[in-house]
């Protein structure tokens, strides 16, 4: 029997699944997110080491981890090597292949094969596998890029807010959102909002698409602003492929507001189709894991797979999931008759 470990490492959370060679999850680890530059190369190291001994100690007795595969986020792009060098040691007989995380959106709806992936979630970038190698577009950090990320979204949202506040710009629903969900006017929170970084501003994307829903126009210029610099990536898709394809696409923004998916399909090239994901992208990372030993995902693996995850998650606690969550996770859809206590 073989057995696998296969991580999905994000900006805001890392999932790893212990499984067998059939599919079968045995196993489920959360931690905080891995992306390099948010936490730094060396706290990425220590969370993705810690998923991969806490699932290798629950193997059942008398077995042997056989292959690992990591989706992580800028360990690998602007690490080369060394998330590699650190864990080899670590896993001395066992298969090990790390890779960015828009592969596993790809392994996820055609198995290991070329393809396109476009996530946005905390973060937002464009993967292509041509020729059997994974290229990342966009991404470039917090500090230079990720435009049409939850992070982005979240930080134009504050931006409005703020100078709204100081007068400097024009009235916006953003401040009003922004204190409904901290709970408290947000020039207030200031040292929180420094404190917790970029994976607690993507939560305020939300906010944004609320806006726009209540016909705020602050909101439609960042909303419209975040859809052309993500129609931008897939561009670059275009020009590459030069021929029909598909965008196989993943994070919380695309997940939880499928209104910012369709904006974007109206907007990229004619040969490009935005496809949402079926499954989580762990089970691409099952995939891929799984394709380390030679062995191609078939139609049972992946009916055994869903099954034994789905049941793992419904059984684990609430409290079982780390505090920081994807942006979007938090999103609620304005009520008809809605107002905010700090108006005024």
């Amino acid at each position: 029997m073989n057995y696998l470990i296969a991580i999905d490492g994000g900006g805001s959370k890392t999932e790893s699944v212990l499984f067998t060679g059939t599919g079968e999850v045995l196993q489920r680890d959360l931690a905080q997110g891995v992306n390099a530059l948010d936490v730094g190369i060396e706290n990425a190291k220590q969370r993705v080491a810690g998923a991969i001994k806490r699932l290798s100690a629950q193997l059942p007795e008398g077995g042997s981890l056989d292959s690992v595969y990591g989706g992580l986020a800028a360990c690998v792009d602007y690490y080369p090597g060394v998330m590699y060098a650190f864990l080899r040691p670590q896993i001395k007989n066992a298969a090990l292949r790390l890779e960015g995380d828009g592969g596993s959106l790809i392994a996820a709806m055609q198995g290991h094969s070329d393809g396109a992936s476009l996530i946005a979630g905390t973060g937002s970038s464009l993967y292509i596998r041509s020729n059997d190698v994974l290229q990342r577009y966009g991404g470039w950090g917090p500090t230079i890029d990720t435009e049409g990320s939850g992070y982005k979204l979240g930080l134009h949202a504050f931006y409005a807010a703020f100078r709204s506040l100081d007068g400097r710009g024009p009235k916006t629903l953003l401040y009003d959102l922004i204190a409904e969900q901290m709970g408290a006017k947000p020039e207030n929170r200031l040292p929180e909002i420094y404190e917790k970084g970029r994976p607690y501003i993507s939560m305020f994307a939300q906010c944004v698409f609320t806006a726009r829903k209540l016909g705020d126009e602050v909101a439609y210029e960042i909303f419209d602003h975040g859809v052309k610099c993500l129609a931008e990536l897939v561009e670059i898709g275009d020009r590459i492929l030069q021929k029909d394809f598909f965008v196989y696409t993943g994070g919380g923004l695309f997940t939880f507001f499928p209104e910012y998916r369709e904006a974007l399909q109206a907007a990229i090239p004619p040969r490009a189709t935005l496809v949402s994901i079926d499954t989580e992208p762990i089970y691409g990372a099952a995939v891929e894991a799984l394709w380390s030993l030679g062995i191609d995902a078939d139609g049972a693996f992946k009916e055994r797979f869903m099954k034994s995850y789905r049941a793992l998650v419904a059984s684990q606690s609430p409290g079982y999931e780390n505090s920081t969550l994807d942006c979007g996770m938090l999103c609620r859809k304005p009520p008809a008759d809605w107002s905010s206590p700090f108006t005024g």
